[in-house]
């Protein structure tokens, strides 16, 4: 197992060409969407806003290293690395500097010009998908969301500048990889609807066969970060952060029901603030502010099967979440229900 995990790093880690190219399968159907909410393809500004997540989730402790342990600076340098490497609005600073550009690399997405779509799942708020998908079904007010079915591919390319770093496409992989292990797109991609999983990187296939393989392939792509012991101010990856296993299933919504019904238990269970971990606004405790939840769910095609997974990053998240009554009780209860922790 070791020996597998340090070919997988070794290959992350080596000489990159000037190009990225990888391909997606969509694992559960995709709730993405035009000024209409109806899903006709995967655009690259949401993959973009996917690969900065990552990329900010993976590099939150080398940010916090270089700055000795500074919060406030190493935010600021996290902020510069990624208008650097993304892109972002050019503006002028304080003493006259233009800030931002385009960023190192350019984004293209091939995938078929006819994309399927379902609208007829979830079916309402009591069916399979329903409890984690709320809002995606139709109601009076507003008709059901379109999604792109399930079982359909696309292509990235991440054409880089001819002076790129290796350094620096090596982090564009790193969080590549890992969103194609445990993320999404789209309404509810916290919630596993929109899961992706990468196929193939560089021409090299990426489709897991098993639960060892998958655990080799997280643990290869997450390296040797320098992973902080203090909760992070965001979502990001920190010794506390742990990935569950939950039973696989033999469809990709089906394995969104694996995690729906210990979700929605644990949920009816826990009364006032202790729901907080679970997402802001929340009704009767602080409907003003927003916060999405700490841990995220996806679906992963495990051979023949599909493994419900949730990753959990505990952040600095709101100032009614204390152990063990915050973070602790709850996602205790949660994660007894899974069958295994991967890391």
């Amino acid at each position: 197992m070791d020996e597998t995990i340090e070919r997988w790093r070794a290959e992350l880690t080596s000489h990159t060409p000037r190009r990225l190219e990888a391909t997606f399968s969509i694992v559960t159907p995709m709730f993405l969407g035009d000024g209409t909410q109806r899903a006709e393809s995967v655009r690259p500004p949401s993959i973009k806003g996917a690969l900065r997540f990552w990329w900010r989730a993976l590099n939150w402790g080398r940010m916090r290293e270089a700055e000795r342990g500074n919060t406030d600076a190493a935010l600021q340098r996290l902020h510069r690395e990624e208008a650097r490497l993304f892109g972002l609005a050019a503006r002028r600073s304080n003493d006259q500097q233009e800030e931002g550009g385009q960023g190192l690399f350019r984004l293209g997405v091939s995938q078929p010009s006819d994309m399927a779509t379902v609208s007829d799942w979830p079916r309402d708020g009591n069916s399979q998908g329903g409890y984690l998908g709320y809002g995606l079904w139709g109601s009076r007010e507003a008709p059901h969301r379109t999604a792109l079915a399930e079982d359909q591919s696309f292509r990235l390319s991440l054409a880089f500048k001819a002076d790129t770093k290796d350094g620096d496409i090596h982090q564009l992989r790193q969080a590549l990889t890992l969103w194609g292990l445990l993320g999404g797109l789209g309404s509810r991609a916290r919630r596993g609807f929109g899961s992706v999983a990468l196929t193939e990187l560089d021409g090299e296939p990426m489709a897991v066969t098993s639960l060892a393989d998958y655990r080799d392939r997280l643990s290869a792509a997450l390296g040797d970060g320098s992973w902080p012991d203090s909760r992070p101010p965001f979502t990001a990856w920190s010794q506390q952060a742990r990935c569950h296993a939950f039973a696989t299933a033999p469809s990709g919504r089906a394995a969104i029901g694996k995690l729906e019904a210990p979700y929605k238990e644990v949920r009816k269970s826990l009364r006032g603030k202790t729901k907080v971990v679970f997402g802001l606004p929340l009704v009767g405790v602080d409907s003003r502010r927003r916060r999405a939840s700490p841990f995220l769910m996806h679906v992963h095609p495990v051979g023949d099967a599909f493994l419900p997974v949730v990753t959990e990053l505990p952040a600095d998240f709101h100032p009614d979440v204390t152990e063990p009554e915050g973070f602790g009780q709850p996602l205790k209860l949660y994660f007894s229900q899974a069958t295994e922790r991967l890391l």
